[in-house]
C-alpha cells in the first residue's frame, strides 16, 4: 500500500481521525504544496498576506498561542507522517482498533506564566 496523502492521514479514521480547523488544514496542505480550495486560499492570504505558491516548503516556523493545536494538529501529525513515510511497510494497515499513536512529552522547566 502506498502512503496516503497527508490530509487523509490526518483526517481519515483509519489513520489519525482528527478534525483540524480550516486554518490547521490549510497550513498542512500549504506546507506540502497541495492544491487549496478557494476558501483555503482566502485563509492562506489572510494569515500570510501572500499569494499561495503551490510548492512544498522545506521548513515550517509556526508562531501561535497556547492551546492552538500546533502540537496535536500540526507538529505531531507531520512528524508521524514523515516517520512512517521512511518506513514503507508501515502503511500495510491493521484494524484501527489495534493501532494507537500516543506521543507525549512535557517541559522540564516552566516555560512561562500560566493563565
Amino acid at each position: 500500500m502506498n502512503a496516503p496523502r497527508i490530509t487523509a492521514f490526518l483526517t481519515h479514521r483509519m489513520y489519525l481521525g482528527l478534525t483540524p480547523s480550516p486554518y490547521q488544514l490549510t497550513l498542512i496542505k500549504g506546507f506540502y504544496g497541495l492544491p487549496l480550495t478557494d476558501e483555503e486560499r482566502q485563509v492562506w492570504q489572510q494569515c500570510t498576506h501572500r499569494d499561495y505558491p503551490a510548492t512544498p516548503f522545506a521548513e515550517l516556523t509556526l508562531i501561535s498561542g497556547a492551546r492552538s493545536g500546533k502540537n496535536s494538529y500540526v507538529l505531531t501529525p507531520i512528524l508521524l507522517y514523515e516517520a512512517l513515510s521512511c518506513w514503507p511497510s508501515a502503511w500495510r494497515c491493521s484494524p484501527p482498533s489495534s493501532r494507537r499513536a500516543s506521543p507525549s512529552w512535557r517541559a522540564t522547566r516552566k516555560t512561562g506564566p500560566s493563565l
